[in-house]
């Protein structure tokens, strides 16, 4: 997992070749004014989703993996905690789901104040708990990156 301010997400070139690509997407601009959506960047490869919601408590949030993609999430405004747990520590609640590349779960994990510019990286199998309320429901505008890995 990465979690840092997105003025620095230069620094992560050269990890992955299709986080590269993100980053590429993100550094030149034309991310942040798209609509609401899912953008297909590479077919099976890497598309992204730009989302606006409202966060909620952390009870009716999900913790979930993937196999197969990691998560490049960029809060471009508002707000959120989201969870991070290992997957070993984490009760399965579903089975892996391999159509929708997800599997959800229960468990403790460690909160992480995402402020408005700021992402994080989940690899595939490091669960992440997204959309919680840092103390009162509020909307967040997000990109999600689905990295094929």
């Amino acid at each position: 997992m990465i979690f840092d301010k997105i003025e620095n997400l230069g620094k992560y070139m050269g990890l992955y070749p299709g986080l590269d690509k993100a980053i590429a997407l993100i550094t030149n601009g034309n991310v942040v004014d798209k609509e609401v959506g899912k953008y297909e960047v590479e077919e099976g490869a890497l598309f992204y989703l730009i989302q606006e919601y409202m966060t909620k408590d952390a009870e009716e949030a999900l913790m979930e993996t993937h196999e197969r993609y990691m998560d490049l999430q960029w809060v471009i405004s508002g707000e959120e905690i989201m969870g991070y747990a290992v997957k070993s520590d984490l009760e399965p609640t579903t089975e892996y789901s391999s159509e929708k590349d997800i599997q959800f779960f229960n468990g403790a994990y460690a909160p992480l104040h995402m402020k408005q510019d700021m992402f994080a990286i989940f690899f595939p199998n490091e669960g992440h708990k997204p959309c919680v309320k840092v103390s009162e429901p509020a909307k967040v505008k997000k990109a999600v990156f689905k990295i094929a890995y």
